[in-house]
């Protein structure tokens, strides 16, 4: 015998999956727009995650705020609290991230491979190092430009390069700082304070 279907109650049946064209665009649209709300984070936030097929990472990968670096340093126990007043010695690692446009996490990993120790500064060669790194440049041709740029050359402030260089993204060291330059925009908690400090070393950015 065939298999008993009840006539007065046809089988159930599961809901149409969403199909058309129509509907498929509607879903990735919402999938989309929480995935970018998530921008508002640093995009060292989003590691670990897995990304959507349907996402481009170019939206939600776009240059931070210096709060942004900030936040994420104090995530990182980089900068802490030492008898009620803040400490952070991580610039070199702002600065790397503030320049090409990286996630806290990952500038932090490169100067520690660099050798840079955590809660540390960081010296003209390592430096480099994580310069080096991220541009696949070689260390003496990093090293070599931020020495040589400034060699033989009267120290200029910070607000006097601003000014001269309206354009463009640089690394920018002064005696005990570090510190990324965008548009002639200091990008660092002392810009608005840091003008007056003279540059030791600087090296300009070929991206970003």
């Amino acid at each position: 015998m065939g298999r008993h279907v009840s006539r007065g109650h046809p089988p159930t049946r599961r809901p149409a999956a969403a199909t058309t064209r129509k509907q498929r665009c509607k879903a990735r649209g919402r999938q989309s727009t929480a995935f970018t709300a998530l921008a508002s984070s640093t995009v060292a936030t989003l590691e670990g995650i897995e990304v959507p097929s349907n996402v481009v990472i170019k939206e939600v990968i776009t240059m931070q705020q210096f709060s942004d670096l900030q936040t994420q340093s104090e995530r990182y126990r980089e900068t802490y609290y030492r008898n009620g007043r803040k400490i952070s010695a991580d610039c070199t690692v702002k600065a790397l991230a503030g320049c090409f446009n990286l996630s806290y996490g990952k500038a932090h990993r490169t100067m520690r491979k660099a050798g840079r120790a955590d809660r540390q500064g960081a010296n003209i060669l390592t430096i480099s190092k994580g310069i080096a790194t991220i541009t696949g440049e070689t260390l003496d041709t990093v090293k070599s430009e931020m020495i040589e740029s400034c060699k033989g050359k009267s120290k200029v402030t910070l607000n006097k390069f601003c000014r001269e260089n309206p354009k463009g993204v640089f690394y920018a060291c002064t005696t005990d700082h570090a510190i990324c330059i965008r548009d002639g925009q200091l990008i660092d908690w002392t810009a608005n304070t840091a003008g007056r400090r003279k540059i030791q070393y600087i090296y300009k950015v070929k991206r970003g």
